[in-house]
């Protein structure tokens, strides 16, 4: 044998050997366990102040930091047997961020109002138990099966819609709309016709009688892009194209937009032109200073959908020019509000000690006041008003009741740097028992002005005393506004430190007449207490 022979010989022995150590190392790896992987199925128990709590806890192996899937059981109707199926609509999604026993709490995406007592709850928990593959002992040789006789042929419309829907199963309400919108554009006289546009019309139907819908979880879709709109004049509508890489893959696509500051999307659907671009636009009355925000949703043929053109978190601003001053005035539309308050608090219902006018402490406020609101760039608007203060007492120990006595008007400006956040100055002059005197107050609000806010003020008045307050107003029933109120006093009578509770439900079952009624708790001291009541009436126009 040659050296060259031999050479050959080593260098094939030694690739037999690296391919042999090759496979070796794969089959021990795949030899590895597998982690077994459970999803626990639950149930929601409740929601609060947009906390969702469902019955699945750490004994299930569930930890904080986990997905959660939200689901909701519907009946819809096959489209070709006409039965009845049961099917799930994917809801809302969520981190768990608290987990008890046997029952755990979830922080959502977005808003829980979507969420309902009784939906599905779906939990992906990993297991450190390892799946061990079973030693299967080797099979026979199947035998040959003899082929199955031919099935005719399904038509077409048929096909189509059973594929439409096994691909939609699971999907958004969205989804499927446009999916059997488009079946029945392509085949408008299919025997199933009929069925598919009434399966379109309960879609439908569920869609706009169901809490406001979730944007926040749907994954980023791509291939639509857009030069974004930065500017535009007031009540001038916008429009907009975007342009769509691969439109046959495009089943439906919607415009979202809001004012800023708003808390809710309105939606327009947007047509698809023959020169591959999305077109839409935003309608002039949404285009309004300070300015306007927009993304864009999609679905596709695949049965997906979510945000193609920015997010709803993170959606696209168009800055709108402050109109002149002029147009302030010609804009009438909910600037005016006229507000009539009624308020008596007794701080010695509850105090033993009160005997004809012996311990006697209390509190009447009597207010109107007209507000104009120009919706200047900083400038909001201005209030101007008048009131009465009566009073007796402002002493927790001191049997002789002082009566006090103030009849102020007043002048206040709301100043705002942003939609959601305004300054309130109030300049007071009036006169009481000793003469002229003068006080102010000063307020912070946080949050929309109709919606869910929180407020700090402080007031001062001569010869009656000083006030702080936090009050939280809560937005979530638009037509059963809630107030809730915290506040520190020396009044009426600059006598001894008291804290007031109160409550306030409004009623504003119009959009220009909200009455309110207000229950308190406030006290001197424990046994030195009582209660208090007032009412409100406000108008809109």
């Amino acid at each position: 044998m040659t050296r060259e022979n031999i050479t050959n010989v080593v260098v094939a022995m030694g690739r037999r050997v690296t391919v042999g150590l090759v496979a070796a190392a794969v089959i021990a790896l795949s030899a590895q366990p597998v982690l077994a992987d459970t999803i626990k199925r639950g149930i929601v128990l409740s929601i609060e102040s947009g906390e969702v709590y469902f019955d699945i806890g750490s004994d299930s192996g569930l930890q904080p930091e986990h997905l959660v899937r939200i689901w909701r059981r519907i009946k819809l109707r096959h489209p070709v047997s006409r039965k009845w199926v049961k099917d799930q609509l994917p809801v809302l999604r969520g981190i768990v961020t608290m987990v008890g026993e046997s029952m755990s709490m979830i922080a959502p995406d977005a808003d829980a109002d979507t969420v309902r007592v009784g939906d599905i709850v779906e939990v992906l928990i990993p297991s450190s138990d390892p799946i061990v593959p079973p030693d299967y002992p080797p099979q026979p040789p199947e035998e040959p099966v003899a082929p199955e006789p031919l099935l005719p042929e399904v038509p077409l419309a048929t096909r189509a819609v059973l594929g439409v829907w096994y691909t939609t199963a699971g999907s958004s309400i969205d989804v499927r709309i446009a999916a059997w919108q488009s079946y029945i554009e392509e085949f408008s006289d299919s025997p199933h016709a009929g069925a598919v546009r009434e399966d379109i019309r309960i879609l439908q139907e569920i869609r706009d009688t169901s809490p406001t819908r979730l944007l926040m979880d749907e994954p980023i879709i791509s291939g639509v892009e857009h030069l974004p709109v930065t500017w535009s004049e007031p009540g001038r509508s916008v429009a907009l194209a975007f342009a769509v890489r691969k439109p046959e893959r495009l089943l439906a696509a919607w415009l979202h937009y809001r004012h800023s500051g708003d808390d809710f999307y309105q939606r327009a659907e947007l047509r698809l032109d023959g020169d591959g671009y999305l077109r839409g636009d935003v309608p002039g009355e949404a285009v309004r200073y300070p300015g306007v925000e927009y993304f864009v949703e999609v679905a596709t043929r695949g049965g997906k959908a979510g945000a193609a053109v920015a997010t709803p978190q993170q959606p696209i601003q168009i800055e709108v020019e402050a109109p002149p001053e002029a147009a302030y005035f010609r804009q009438r539309r909910n600037r005016s509000r006229v507000t009539i308050t009624s308020t008596y608090l007794d701080f010695a219902t509850f105090d033993s000690r009160r005997e004809g006018d012996q311990h006697k402490d209390v509190f009447f406020l009597f207010e109107v006041d007209f507000l104009y609101r120009l919706r200047f760039k900083h400038l909001h608007g201005i209030r101007v008003g008048f009131g009465v203060i009566n009073g007796r007492g402002g002493s927790a120990n001191d049997p002789e009741s002082e009566a006090a006595g103030f009849n102020f008007g007043y002048t206040e400006f709301e100043f705002r740097t942003n939609p959601r956040r305004a300054y309130l100055a109030r300049l007071i002059a009036g006169l009481g028992k000793e003469g002229l005197g003068y006080g102010f107050e000063g307020r912070i609000r946080l949050g929309a002005e109709e919606g869910s806010n929180l407020t700090f003020g402080a007031s001062s008045l001569e010869e009656i005393g000083w006030l702080t307050e936090v009050r939280m107003q809560w937005g979530a029933f638009p037509t059963l506004p809630l107030g809730f109120a915290i506040a520190v006093t020396d009044q009426p009578n600059q006598g001894d430190v008291g804290v007031r509770l109160s409550t306030d439900v409004g009623i504003k079952a119009v959009s220009w007449f909200q009455p309110t009624l207000r229950i308190s708790y406030q006290g001197r001291s424990v046994q030195h207490s009582g209660l208090g009541v007032g009412v409100g009436l406000v108008f809109d126009w």
